[in-house]
């Protein structure tokens, strides 16, 4: 059976990734591909802890609270996108690597050390990173009434948008750059003809 595809779509929180990765599971599938949906930090007893420190539960130093996204990602690799990538079907994963190396340089952590923690992980076909400005970001999330995670504050999304920058030119070939502060179904339009130029669909 063909190998599947495993596509990512980061940006900063607030920047619209669940609404596209939806948009982009429902284009596929028209297209006839089995599709899988996935996100991060997972629902697993490692996410479980990550959430807790993300809601302010719990107190991990900045190293450990990335190793612990390391770790989260690497079951999650093992458990559910493996398996699916070599059953042929599409991966689509709301974060992934990047947002380890982007949030983890906010805490002052090296980048390029944040980065070398996934040598031993899978590594996706493709990335989707939404550009959105932090102070939108914030805006959006703020008209969702939600309660404003550790990272929700404008200066840190400003040096998360830093490190986002520093990956696409790292993954150059790998990343479609879109602008996010248009119109969900604009965006999703232009998601969808990029991906399926890009495999051939």
């Amino acid at each position: 059976m063909t190998a599947g595809k495993f596509i990512v779509i980061e940006g900063l929180d607030g920047s619209g990734k669940t609404t596209q990765v939806n948009f982009l599971a429902s284009a596929l599938k028209r297209k006839g591909k089995e599709v899988i949906v996935t996100f991060e930090p997972t629902e697993g007893k490692i996410g479980q802890l990550i959430d807790y420190y993300l809601k302010k539960k719990v107190a991990l130093p900045p190293a450990s609270l990335q190793l612990l996204f390391v770790a989260d990602r690497l079951a999650h690799v093992q458990s559910l996108i493996e398996p699916a990538l070599k059953e042929g079907k599409i991966v689509i994963s709301d974060r992934f690597s990047w947002s380890t190396v982007a949030y983890g340089s906010i805490s002052g952590l090296d980048s390029r050390w944040l980065l070398s923690l996934h040598r031993y992980c899978l590594t996706p076909d493709l990335f989707i990173f939404l550009k959105v400005k932090p102070e939108v970001c914030l805006r959006r999330i703020s008209k969702r009434g939600e309660l404003k995670e550790l990272f929700e504050k404008k200066e840190k999304l400003r040096r998360a948008e830093a490190a986002y920058d520093f990956l696409r030119q790292s993954f150059v070939e790998k990343t479609i750059l879109v602008n996010g502060e248009r119109t969900p179904q604009a965006i999703a339009k232009e998601i969808e003809e990029k991906v399926f130029n890009h495999f051939g669909f």
